[in-house]
């Protein structure tokens, strides 16, 4: 902890109480990895580092291997430390004769807080997490989970550390069926705990008290609108006027398509006819139809897509192309795209934890500068200030909760969510 110059002994106590229970409400950062960047290099590159992907390599049938020492193509995905949270307010003389008053102010300031970073993370994993189960009718319990265990599997996705968090109206319809499969009787449960139900089905199920509502798809008669469309991963892309090499955020793409009504959306998600699912590893066909999220809406006919499509179908296919193959095959000009988010529904956020990443950071906040500070970090990185400054004119101190923090998902293709109500 920082000094503590200056501070009213009911503040002190008051930061220590709220610095728990912030801790406590980070339910979706206890699910996230986390990275950080120092003071220094942040201050210098703009707060913004590039976090490797999951490298993946190919393999060769035969002892000759002649020919197939090309270099490897290592991925990376630029981070920023974009968000500076702060809950300010102010309080006067009269009211701090009552020494409550803080406490309930920090109490609300640490609640609103812990929401920003809980719902920073759970966005990444809703509008970015590319693998989609739809289901027909409502949650029913441990068959939802299977099913999305079921194309977690199909694709490779890393068996350990698998993280999923229902929303409340969801869970409660499965409750039941869940709850017969845990054993957690007789532990004590903290506020972190209280939300988490159990390994189930193969990852670490979680309440989400605040989920996110993906509206219903609107366009019609979509098509895919040009023949050849696939994405070629490359590590780095020289500048052609400076021949400066520069990293390549890999994971999404623009793709041409058309419609006959409605708007491409942030947000929907779809499939192509004929383009299936490769095993991230084997590279073998799943059998299902690879799942697509749109993140950016460019024109009625130029969506970017997550992930990006890489196809080794095709003779001139480079080494990263076979390694990183991820569809059976390149969309056929005029192939039908088929809209999965036929209702609004709930998002629920299923992802590995090593896909979904927190960046914490700094503030340099100095009692030499005119204001009383504090600070802590957490376990996971995060570092909260509470800081005051009084004025004379009217006898009011101004008071502030800072945070800054990043988050990104280093690959799509490892997280996703599951919709009900989609018959």
């Amino acid at each position: 902890m920082a000094t503590t110059n200056n501070f009213l002994k009911q503040e002190i106590v008051m930061f220590d109480d709220v610095l728990k229970g912030f801790e406590e409400a980070l339910v979706y950062t206890q699910q996230a990895s986390n990275f950080t960047i120092g003071a220094v290099d942040g201050a210098r590159s703009n707060d913004t580092v590039w976090r490797p992907m999951p490298m993946q390599a190919d393999t060769y049938e035969g002892l000759d291997q002649t020919g197939n020492f090309g270099g490897k193509t290592e991925m990376a995905v630029p981070v920023t430390v974009n968000r500076l949270r702060s809950a300010p307010g102010s309080i006067n003389s009269r009211e701090l004769r009552d020494p409550r008053i803080l406490k309930r102010y920090g109490d609300a300031a640490k609640m609103k807080l812990a929401s920003d970073v809980n719902n920073a993370l759970r966005r990444q994993a809703v509008y970015y997490g590319s693998v989609v189960d739809t289901r027909a009718g409502q949650a029913t319990g441990f068959d939802d989970v299977a099913s999305m265990m079921a194309k977690f599997d199909s694709l490779g996705i890393p068996t350990d550390e698998r993280m999923a968090n229902y929303s409340t109206r969801d869970f409660v319809k499965m409750a039941s069926d869940l709850a017969s499969r845990q054993t957690l009787s007789g532990k004590t449960l903290t506020a972190y705990e209280k939300a988490y139900i159990n390994d189930i089905a193969g990852f670490a199920i979680h309440s989400d008290a605040n989920a996110i509502m993906l509206p219903a798809a609107t366009a019609t008669v979509t098509t895919i609108a040009a023949a050849n469309q696939r994405y070629i991963p490359t590590a780095t892309k020289k500048d052609a006027i400076s021949g400066d090499e520069h990293n390549v955020d890999n994971r999404s793409m623009l793709l041409t398509v058309a419609k006959t009504g409605g708007s491409w959306q942030v947000g929907d998600a779809f499939t192509i006819a004929g383009v299936y699912a490769l095993h991230h590893e084997s590279k073998d066909s799943t059998g299902e139809l690879k799942t697509f999220r749109i993140v950016e809406a460019v024109s009625d006919t130029s969506i970017r897509v997550v992930p990006a499509l890489v196809a080794k179908d095709h003779a001139t296919a480079t080494q990263a192309e076979t390694a990183y193959a991820n569809v059976s095959t390149t969309p056929a000009n005029g192939a039908a795209i088929t809209m999965l988010n036929k209702n609004a529904a709930y998002a629920n956020t299923m992802f590995n934890k090593g896909a979904l990443e927190l960046l914490p950071s700094t503030l340099a906040l100095d009692t030499k500068d005119g204001w009383a500070t504090m600070q802590a970090t957490l376990d996971n990185g995060l570092t909260l200030y509470y800081t005051r400054q009084g004025d004379i004119n009217n006898l009011s101190t101004k008071y502030r909760w800072d945070i800054a923090f990043g988050t990104a998902l280093l690959n799509p293709e490892m997280a996703g969510i599951q919709l009900f109500g989609q018959a």
